[in-house]
């Protein structure tokens, strides 16, 4: 299996206490053993060769994201010289167009 590390996002939920039928189990404590005669199922999970590459192209250098750009629209919306009449103009112009 293929370890993915967490994918950010700004809108993570990080759970800190077990849930579950793990809830109120102390950590460390082994799961206990099956009654005999039973055998216990192992989880698995497929992951496809799309999120493979996905996953690659967020740990690894492969990166569309241009920062530079990044910065300069984040440096214009915090100084509140990102929006403009024009700039809202153009916005409106394309979303109509996009519904005829």
């Amino acid at each position: 299996m293929t370890e993915i590390g967490r994918i950010p996002g700004g809108n993570e939920a990080h759970r800190t206490q077990a849930v579950g039928r793990t809830a109120g189990r102390n950590e460390g404590q082994d799961r206990q053993s099956a009654p005999a005669g039973i055998e216990r199922g192992r989880d698995t999970v497929d992951v496809s060769d799309t999120a493979r590459a996905a996953a690659a192209r967020l740990v690894g250098e492969e990166t569309d994201i241009r920062q530079d750009l990044v910065d300069r629209v984040r440096s214009e919306i915090q100084s509140g010289e990102y929006e403009s009449p024009t700039k809202i103009a153009g916005t409106i112009d394309t979303i109509l167009d996009s519904l005829s």
